[in-house]
């Protein structure tokens, strides 16, 4: 009962495994599938515990070794210690999966070399298919898609990102969250709201989930379908504040965008989202002045956000700068040609 509960309220899980183990003190597996449950829920510590005391009782336990080893890539300065012990578990077994995956998703997440994680990832696409699971291959393929997309290589990206819609598994909320940001940056918006809705049937009381669908629909341009999504989410939090001012603006309910968007910038002053849609706003109150010498300052501080300077167009456009408006257009495009909106 408490496994199948880890496929969706991780509270609700830990609950029922705690007592498995308070039962069943001497059960490794109940150990390890608690520190899986940790994970999930984001609870590194108590997770890198449960690993450890399932192998204190099962030493050979190669699962747990490796579950401990990628909990201890996600602890401050663990990157070393754990990319060696993924290492030393593929010496003996060189395609064993679980742990060319981790070590792939290791040194992603954690800037390390792109060429060993892309070398874990098509280990077991081309070469060990057989050894892997079908969800294991599905990140294989996400971990190579976003590989491609560090090295700005967008057709083998694309390609990518296809095995990895078509081979996605059913039931893990965190794929379908990774799979959704990628296929955002794609700008392939209807697909990546469906892979959040269906991260969100397992997990949806997750704000970060919440948080990525509600910016999918409003780069599609569905501010009302973003705020029932935001409806759910944390009413006090910076984000949630920062895209229900979005929602306000795109609506063209300009004060509440305006009240919005400060609270944002007030609790996130690092917030770049805030500062551009926030000079939007003001932008839309006939201050286009002020508007343009804030994304102007945005754009020279930040030179490789695009977005920058797609707002800077509109402000421009709106307040009837047409010439103006195509030069940062045209900027916009230099920097990234892929985004439908510099067209």
């Amino acid at each position: 009962q408490g496994y199948l509960a880890s496929l969706g309220n991780e509270t609700e899980a830990i609950g029922y495994l705690r007592k498995g183990v308070e039962f069943y003190p001497r059960s490794a597996l109940l150990n390890y599938l608690l520190g899986n449950v940790y994970l999930r829920a984001r609870e590194t510590e108590p997770a890198v515990a449960s690993f450890q005391a399932a192998l204190r009782l099962a030493p050979d336990f190669t699962g747990a070794e490796i579950a401990l080893a990628g909990a201890r890539g996600r602890q401050r300065g663990g990157f070393g210690e754990s990319r060696e012990a993924l290492r030393a578990i593929l010496r003996r077994a060189p395609t064993q999966a679980k742990a060319l995956i981790e070590l792939a998703r290791l040194e992603m997440t954690s800037q390390g070399d792109s060429a060993s994680a892309k070398a874990a990832a098509q280990e077991i696409v081309e070469k060990s298919p057989n050894n892997a699971a079908r969800g294991q291959i599905a990140w294989a393929h996400l971990l190579l898609a976003q590989i491609a997309g560090r090295d700005n290589q967008p057709t083998e990206m694309a390609r990518a990102l296809a095995a990895a819609v078509a081979s996605a598994p059913c039931c893990d909320p965190e794929f379908h969250f990774e799979l959704a940001g990628e296929l955002h940056t794609m700008f392939r918006y209807k697909e990546a709201a469906t892979q959040m809705r269906a991260a969100l049937a397992i997990r949806g009381d997750d704000p970060a989930y919440l948080y990525r669908l509600a910016r999918i629909l409003l780069d599609d341009a569905k501010p009302r379908a973003a705020l029932v999504v935001l409806h759910n989410a944390p009413p006090r939090h910076a984000e949630t504040r920062l895209l229900a001012g979005r929602s306000a603006l795109a609506l063209d309910e300009t004060d509440k965008a305006l009240g919005l968007l400060k609270q944002a910038l007030e609790e996130n002053k690092q917030s770049i989202d805030a500062e551009i849609y926030l000079a939007l706003a003001t932008a839309r109150q006939g201050q286009t002045a002020t508007a343009v010498s804030q994304l102007q300052r945005l754009a020279t501080t930040h030179p490789r956000r695009h977005d920058i300077l797609l707002a800077l167009a509109t402000v421009f456009f709106e307040a009837g700068h047409l010439a103006k408006a195509e030069e940062a257009l045209q900027h916009a495009k230099r920097i990234n040609a892929a985004d439908p909106n510099v067209l």
